[in-house]
């Protein structure tokens, strides 16, 4: 079901307005922007062991039993928001985890062949594994490949794509829709290219194809930087971005004085996984207003979109 109404804040600080120190926090991670994050959880194992009890009745004897003591174990899978690359006087390509619970980040300890360094890339959380695609790499190029993280081992694997793969691009959007597909919008491709085309990957074959929109009346046009999350299984959310109408805005993500906000967007649409159908979504109650932005970040908390 795609809402035809939203309501708006303009922006909203997490915590409840606290700053967040992180404790401690790690040299290896260093101020970075273009990254990308996703929410996974890790299961942990904690053993108990009774005291025995036959030693507590004989004391006086040497030969202490241990065998009645009572073993148990305790199971807690601990929210983890891990980190990815991101531009950093260079490009990166290591992975940290942040522990909200305990305010701690840490580098992870992986196994496995990583994604090359880069920024730019999307990645999404499947059953609990983490899915990076595309990007742009320490060699110049613009990536169209796809890796995976097995959290249960910290593991990277290539993940194989096939079928219509979806074009290199960075400053692309990516969000799990259905019961297994990542799907792709937009970003910028070759050529300094602001895409318009969307694809999805199925997450457990790897089997890609590009969405057709033949009843679709209200795309919402060629975009990069923009910010997309799921409400649901069959909804998504798209919220501004840059339309690249006024030169390319990813090229300009160097130069912080840059406000040329002609190419910036304001703009919300909904996309039906189910009808493959986009419409514009009109905004309520907004003040201050939704300003035209990109390289924003939004997160669906089930009953609201927050946009930062």
């Amino acid at each position: 079901m795609i809402p035809d109404k939203l309501d708006a804040q303009q922006e909203i600080q997490i915590w409840d307005g606290e700053k967040i120190t992180l404790v401690p926090h790690p040299p290896s991670f260093s101020s970075r922007s273009y990254a990308c994050a996703t929410l996974v959880h890790e299961r942990r194992v904690h053993t108990y062991i009774s005291p025995s009890s036959s030693s507590n009745n004989n004391n006086n004897n040497n030969n202490n039993n241990d065998d009645d003591r009572i073993r148990f174990e305790r199971v807690e899978h601990v929210p983890l928001i891990l980190i990815f690359g991101g531009k950093s006087n260079g490009y990166r390509n290591d992975l940290h985890a942040f522990e909200p619970e305990k305010r701690m980040m840490y580098p992870m300890e992986t196994k496995g062949t990583p994604p090359t360094a880069r920024y730019g890339m999307s990645c999404v959380t499947f059953r609990n594994n983490m899915y990076v695609f595309g990007g742009y790499d320490k060699d110049g190029f613009l990536c169209n490949d796809c890796f995976v993280f097995e959290t249960a081992s910290s593991t990277w694997n290539s993940f194989a794509l096939r079928g219509a793969v979806p074009s290199a691009r960075l400053g692309h959007t990516a969000v799990v829709m259905g019961a297994n597909i990542m799907v792709i919008y937009g970003g910028k491709g070759e050529k300094n290219a602001t895409l318009q085309d969307m694809h999805g990957i199925n997450l457990e074959t790897g089997e890609c194809h590009k969405y057709k929109h033949h009843h679709s009346a209200a795309l919402p046009g060629p975009r990069q930087n923009h910010a997309c999350v799921a409400v649901n299984e069959d909804t998504m959310i798209l919220i501004g971005g840059s339309t690249g109408a006024a030169g390319d805005a990813v090229a300009n993500m160097k130069d912080n004085n840059n406000n040329n906000n002609n190419e910036r967007d304001d703009s919300v649409h909904a996309f039906s996984l189910e009808g493959d159908n986009w419409h514009k979504v009109s905004l309520q109650s907004v003040s201050p207003p939704l300003l035209n932005r990109e390289s924003h970040a939004s997160v669906f908390t089930g009953s609201s979109i927050l946009v930062f």
